[in-house]
């Protein structure tokens, strides 16, 4: 569900949704999964504009949510009798968009993925379907957009990502992309 309008002779747009089902696992094990979603689009003059998305549920991996993992299992995945429960998680991110001439933007963003740690305590030996356990996620990034032609488009853009599992210090990584699009 959303409202959308105009504001500043732009597109101004809040939202909400939800999501819910029943995730089956080996041994006919199931849990309940459920998202309430939100976003955003809300231009601040005719150059500003602040966008983003934000979430909460449990078991949502198989949406993106939860750094991609459901549930967690205190032990072998594989036993039958091993015990698992559902993650609980929240993220979203946020991104500024500035267009100081038509032809040109620059974007900044943040965004974060966090899985509740408490889901992460209930056992001494924590496993997920994937192995490692991922307990958060966090991503920076900026770029510049550059439109010669209405179907052309140029593109630099550096991204930090940091991935933290369930103890430890953050994997972190450095990226820079370089890009050409044709709009049709």
């Amino acid at each position: 569900m959303s409202w959308n309008s105009k504001i500043f002779g732009q597109s101004f747009t809040i939202g909400a949704g939800g999501y819910t089902s029943k995730l089956r696992h080996d041994f006919g094990r199931q849990v309940r999964s459920w998202a309430a979603t939100s976003f955003w689009r809300l231009p601040f003059g005719s150059r500003w504009e602040l966008s983003g998305e934000g979430y909460r549920g449990q078991a949502v991996g198989g949406l993106g949510g939860g750094i991609w993992q459901s549930v967690a299992f205190a032990g072998d995945p594989t036993v039958s009798t091993t015990v698992f429960r559902p993650l609980d998680a929240a993220g979203g991110w946020a991104q500024l968009k500035y267009r100081p001439h038509p032809k040109w933007e620059l974007n900044g963003s943040l965004g974060m993925d966090d899985v509740f740690a408490k889901n992460l305590r209930f056992a001494p030996v924590v496993q997920t379907e994937y192995g490692a356990v991922l307990a958060r996620n966090r991503a920076s990034f900026g770029n510049v957009i550059f439109r010669p032609k209405s179907n052309l488009l140029f593109s630099a853009e550096y991204r930090k990502l940091w991935t933290w599992e369930q103890t430890g210090a953050a994997n972190h990584a450095d990226q820079i992309n370089l890009a050409v699009g044709v709009a049709f």
